[in-house]
């Protein structure tokens, strides 16, 4: 089964951003997901915001 928590998340925005086959950075600590959001959705967020994205909210 796939991981869908943070750092998978983040992997995943960081290179929908800069593309697959790019070196992803250390993926940051997670913060507390707030009510309505997993864990995941956090990290993809984080991960377009690093890679130079929009940031989201």
């Amino acid at each position: 089964m796939a991981d869908l928590g943070y750092k998978a998340g983040f992997e995943e925005g960081y290179r929908l951003i800069k593309g697959n086959n790019v070196v992803v950075p250390v993926c940051p600590v997670a913060p507390a997901t707030p009510v309505g959001r997993t864990a995941y959705q956090m990290g993809l967020m984080k991960g377009i915001e690093k890679a130079g994205g929009p940031k989201l909210k």
